[in-house]
């Protein structure tokens, strides 16, 4: 998130010089605007942030188009259901349980993240990140192949049901003879409706990375679901109410 808020802050601080012509192009806030709606809105506090600074490009252009867009964007964002986080009280869980986990703390941050250590290298797992004693789901959605897909979706086919779940901005690297993306998306109550589905499906669940520049399909092993499944049952144990 911090990542986030310094480009932000240093973009939109850049000055760009307009004139008081009408309609005038405005290809910086439009490139601006563009890396914006890419941002994931994990919480209120981000989306108060895109807000304020789609707002400052709507009163600064001369762009009338782009004043639309602005507007359009506003009223998306805010309808977008957060993520909440929820009060969690990591000592309920005994050695037993935490056993087949793994727990990153990172200071800088100041939060932890919990990893099941049966998921390192499936394509779909779940991860809890934890901050002043509370909790959020995130969904890490991770592709690798020869070719970039430029995944912009998750699709599941559960019990002849179909469910979209929209992934923005995944980080992508490049490894000897593959390359691999990887996005993060926080889950909030319809996703976790979705997620219960998956884990608890009577069939198969067959997924679809959906990109840009092309799809990829596989059927979920037992051990991602069963590491799922796992991490609800931790998450759900460690909540205060």
């Amino acid at each position: 998130m911090k990542k986030i808020i310094l480009l932000l802050l240093f973009i939109t601080n850049f000055s760009y010089s307009q004139n008081d012509s009408i309609n005038k192009p405005d290809p910086v806030n439009r490139a601006l605007l563009s890396m914006i709606k890419k941002q994931d809105v994990f919480s209120s506090e981000v989306r108060d942030l895109l807000v304020s600074k789609v707002e400052k490009i709507k009163i600064e252009t001369k762009d009338t188009s782009l004043s639309k867009l602005c507007d359009e964007y506003i009223t998306s964002i805010k309808k977008i259901k957060i993520p909440e986080a929820v009060e969690v009280d990591l000592s309920k869980a005994t050695k037993e349980d935490l056993k087949k986990f793994e727990i990153s703390n990172d200071k800088f941050n100041k939060n932890s993240n919990i990893f099941h250590k049966g998921a390192d290298y499936v394509r779909l797992t779940l991860i809890l990140q934890i901050k002043d004693n509370k909790a959020l789901i995130a969904l890490r959605s991770r592709y690798t192949g020869k070719d970039w897909i430029f995944m912009n979706y998750v699709k599941f086919l559960v019990d002849d049901n179909t469910y979209d779940i929209e992934v923005k901005d995944p980080l992508r690297n490049v490894y000897t003879g593959m390359v691999t993306e990887t996005a993060v998306k926080y889950v909030d109550l319809e996703m976790l409706g979705i997620i219960n589905k998956i884990i608890n499906s009577n069939t198969e669940v067959n997924v679809r990375f959906l990109g840009n520049k092309g799809n990829f399909d596989f059927i979920m092993n037992k051990r991602s679901l069963t590491a799922m499944k796992e991490v609800l049952d931790l998450y759900n144990k460690i909540r205060v109410n």
